[in-house]
């Protein structure tokens, strides 16, 4: 995790601090910090389709983590 947060701090340009804010958002899934996760998510959703598929990975993981906190409703 810090060293993702290294490499968005220091990113000279948006693809790598967006390609660096997708592996923290994996990260924090896979630990699972589910709200973390879905700042995360949220940041690159608005942030736009910088790096091709981004932007679909996060409305992903938005589906995913209220999906693993039962919610099912906003999950679909």
């Amino acid at each position: 995790v810090r060293n993702y947060q290294f490499v968005i701090g220091r990113a000279d340009d948006k693809p790598t601090q967006v390609s660096a804010q997708l592996g923290l958002m994996d990260t924090y899934y896979a630990m699972p910090k589910l709200d973390s996760a879905a700042v995360i998510a949220r940041e690159l959703v608005s942030a736009g389709n910088v790096v091709p598929g981004a932007q679909n990975r996060a409305q992903l993981m938005l589906g995913k983590v209220a999906f693993a906190k039962n919610d099912f409703k906003t999950a679909q």
